[in-house]
């Protein structure tokens, strides 16, 4: 296979249309989904601008706690301006220089990276994201910028408009997003674009006209590495490609909770919540409506009637009886246990909540935690979900940040040499920000290690030193403490520096040379040599200090 192949637009079109048609057949239970947790955001039915999409919602429960779902998976997994990705070295035999060298080359990548991506609008996007995945799927889009302060933008696109194929791996690899611009933003957000005749007379005649396009981008694996994502804009319904070129990335993201075995749409935890969201919705509608009955009763009317389909129990309702005393009027009897139906809606309120973890972080009222406590209850919480954070980090985090890095070596903001971020050399690593309570812990292990061998051999100090390469320790406490390598010596200096620290050491211990004072050879008898001054034993402490003795 060439190192550029594709398909022809038409089969590009056909394969999309076969995209839709699959996610078609979960339009109705993802829109019932919508309509109860993210009413504004729904997408999946025909609506026109401005109208209310809520009007079906009697309880702002699930609305609420899919809005904490997503704070929760943002603050626990990708809090803004923090490093959540980096770049590493994988194998060292492959790498042909310093691992020293490189890993500070790749820090300072890194760096450069993440001032990008904080002076984006990331945060924005995967905030929205994270609510779709919620239901079902996210979906990030990723356009490159025209100038280097602002390398790229990321779009949240939403569920409804876009259609995904799963690869080989099990990965979301193709998507296909429906897009209505202006024709006259066509060739400024696709620079090359090739209007069509049609496009060219609706530029010229109203340049404001909206067309409908659709968006795609298919992974080609037998391609070169350069070619392998063919990214292309067609008119919707159209084999006409406006635009198309070869990647070596997808702009397209896509990223979910969980899934079925032999499905491609992601289902989020509100799947799972979702038949207590519509017990209560329903009961709260009830309760809403016997509370307005209550407040209002009907009245019952003496009187002859024929059809009862004809009255309405509602509010001030008049209800025609045959068997009402005298005087022929009264209110309607009405019974109701209202404090046992709160109950019941508290009661599912509160599974809602656990079921989409709004409160990972236990009472929201408790203020009196500490920094510990909250980063303790972040690592149970993931823990708990390790699963779906594995899924997760794969199909986000890793994805996202190795086209953040493919971009910014594309316009030249960053430069890789002859380093290739094919995980065989170079690997990106996911580096949770709870990740650091586990570094940190690594160091405690490490210290602990040391004094307890120290605690074992008390007799022989230097040897329980011997027993730990301590010229490499340095870097990987830098490294575990995300520390600047850079300003850390290398391991060859660090030797040298040990090296010399212990011949220093070896000499301060050794005892003056004994001298006759104003002797000279044959001069007569010698008088006695003052006595040396006692030596201070010098033994150096398990972790590397000198301790007296």
């Amino acid at each position: 296979m060439s190192a550029s192949f594709s398909q022809s637009p038409q089969q590009r079109m056909e394969r999309c249309d076969r995209a839709v048609g699959n996610k078609n057949a979960w339009r109705g239970l993802f829109e019932s989904a919508y309509t109860f947790v993210l009413p504004g955001r729904n997408d999946l039915v025909f609506h026109s601008k401005g109208q209310d999409m809520a009007s079906r919602l009697w309880d702002p429960t699930p609305v609420a706690a899919v809005q904490d779902f997503a704070s929760t998976m943002q603050s626990t997994m990708m809090p803004p301006f923090t490093r959540w990705s980096a770049l590493e070295t994988v194998n060292d035999k492959f790498l042909g220089a310093s691992v020293d060298q490189v890993n500070e080359v790749l820090q300072g990548i890194n760096e450069v990276a993440f001032k990008k991506i904080n002076n984006s609008n990331l945060y924005m996007a995967t905030a929205e994201a994270f609510q779709d995945m919620a239901v079902s799927t996210g979906v990030l889009l990723i356009r490159e910028g025209n100038s280097t302060e602002k390398p790229f933008t990321f779009f949240a696109v939403p569920f409804g408009s876009v259609s995904f194929e799963e690869g080989a791996s099990g990965m979301l690899e193709n998507f296909w997003r429906k897009v209505e611009v202006q024709v006259d933003q066509i060739e400024t957000m696709w620079p090359g674009a090739e209007l069509s005749a049609r496009l060219k007379q609706n530029l010229k005649n109203d340049p404001s006209t909206k067309v409908k396009l659709m968006e795609g981008s298919i992974c080609y694996p037998d391609n070169s590495e350069e070619n392998r994502y063919c990214y292309y804009i067609q008119e919707e319904g159209s084999p006409i490609d406006l635009f198309k070129e070869f990647r070596n990335y997808s702009p397209f993201i896509g990223f979910r909770w969980g899934r079925f075995p032999g499905e491609i749409m992601g289902r989020g935890p509100v799947m799972d919540a979702l038949p207590s969201i519509r017990i209560l919705n329903k009961m709260v509608f009830d309760d809403l409506s016997n509370a307005s009955i209550n407040r209002t009763p009907p009245i019952l009317v003496s009187g002859d009637f024929k059809n009862t389909y004809n009255q309405i129990m509602q509010p001030n309702a008049l209800i025609r009886v045959s068997d009402v005393e005298r005087p022929g009027i009264k209110q309607f009897p009405i019974t109701n246990n209202f404090q046992f139906q709160q109950l019941s809606a508290d009661g599912l309120r509160k599974n809602i909540g656990e079921m989409l973890f709004s409160q990972v972080l236990g009472d929201p009222e408790n203020t009196d935690m500490t920094a510990t406590e909250v980063a303790a209850r972040q690592q149970q919480f993931m823990e708990k979900r390790a699963a779906q954070i594995g899924r997760i980090s794969q199909e986000l985090f890793i994805p996202l940040y190795d086209a953040i890095i493919k971009i910014l070596e594309r316009k030249n903001i960053i430069t890789l040499d002859n380093l290739k971020v094919d995980g065989k050399t170079i690997g990106i690593r996911y580096t949770s920000p709870l990740g650091e309570i586990q570094n940190q812990k690594d160091i405690q292990n490490m210290i602990s290690t040391i004094q307890t061998m120290a605690e074992i051999l008390p007799q022989v100090p230097n040897a329980v030193l011997g027993m730990f390469d301590i010229a490499e320790l340095p870097r990987w406490l830098g490294e575990k403490n995300g520390s600047q390598l850079d300003l850390i010596r290398t391991k060859e200096e660090i030797a040298q520096l040990l090296q010399n620290a212990q011949q220093q050491a070896q000499q301060a211990q050794q005892p003056p040379q004994q001298t006759i004072p104003g002797g000279s050879p044959g001069a007569g008898p010698s008088q006695p040599a003052p006595a040396p001054a006692p030596v201070t034993q010098q033994t150096q402490s398990p972790l590397g200090g000198l301790s007296g003795s």
